[in-house]
């Protein structure tokens, strides 16, 4: 497979090259989806095409064809390596199947890179000595939770039928208990292990948020809550709260008591709007 440059300033060059296209397929639903950026190199580089040009312009295009299908990939310039460059294809087939052929294979090669470069955001959530809220943000590679060892409950609990329940459940909590050293964490562990398999539950990009307060102090400060809504995360953690979910106490009797309640009615809130 060879590989060219072509500039595509002129409007003459651009109308020709877009009847060429219809010319040799008939088929496309004039729709642009997004992609990860590292699919552009598995697409090009795949021997399954006779050829691929790159077209630089206002957006770069990276177009890679055979007798079958056309896929035209379009990346927006950035002007920082800091800046997120977004990546969207479309497809041009010679029938409505061969479309939905090549679709599938743009979409699984996606999923492969996804999944390539998919990380964990941990959000360590404390207050500062001005009682102010603040994150002390994390990056772990997602190999630190795939080799999680998920042989501790068998054959008395099956993860993954727990997990699934749990997520295709309408309860936003799933809350876990017992005696020091039962392996509470560890299910944790599984869980975000859980969410990097199955990769529908992760809606935007190749990031899995998690948030995790330091303590109660934070979960009373209404500052913590919104930005749990504001940042989009996929799992919010509280370590060591028997007491904290414990029947409200309607007759507050001490500042503690109703730090507590006022601590419920904001989970509560939360995770109402988490189902509605």
């Amino acid at each position: 497979m060879s590989s060219s440059i072509v500039n595509a300033d002129n409007a003459i060059s651009t109308r020709l090259f877009a009847e060429w296209i219809t010319s040799r397929y008939s088929f496309s639903l004039d729709k642009f989806i997004s992609i990860q950026e590292p699919t552009i190199k598995k697409i090009i580089d795949d021997s399954i095409f006779h050829k691929t040009l790159t077209l630089e312009g206002g957006f770069t295009n990276y177009i890679a064809f055979n007798d079958d299908a056309m896929i035209i990939i379009s990346q927006n310039k950035v002007e920082s390596e800091q800046e997120r460059s977004e990546v969207f294809f479309e497809i041009f087939a010679k029938d409505i199947d061969t479309y939905y052929e090549y679709y599938k294979y743009v979409i699984n090669l996606d999923k492969a890179s996804k999944l390539d470069t998919l990380v964990i955001e941990y959000h360590s959530f404390a207050l500062t000595q001005f009682s102010q809220v603040s994150a002390n943000i994390e990056y772990f590679e997602k190999d630190i939770f795939e080799h999680t060892i998920n042989d501790f409950y068998s054959p008395y609990l099956d993860t993954q039928l727990l997990f699934e329940q749990y997520l295709k459940s309408k309860a936003p909590i799933l809350q876990l208990t017992g005696k020091p050293g039962l392996g509470k964490s560890k299910l944790i562990s599984l869980f975000i292990r859980h969410l990097i398999e199955n990769q529908k539950y992760i809606k935007n990009g190749n990031v899995i948020k998690i948030a995790r307060p330091a303590s109660s102090e934070v979960l009373a400060d209404e500052s913590f809550w919104v930005k749990l809504r504001q940042n989009n995360f996929h799992a919010l953690i509280l370590d060591d709260v028997d007491h904290i979910l414990q029947k409200r106490n309607e007759s507050i009797a001490s500042s503690e008591e109703k730090i507590h309640n006022d601590i419920i009615r904001k989970i509560l809130t939360f995770t109402d709007g988490l189902t509605s």
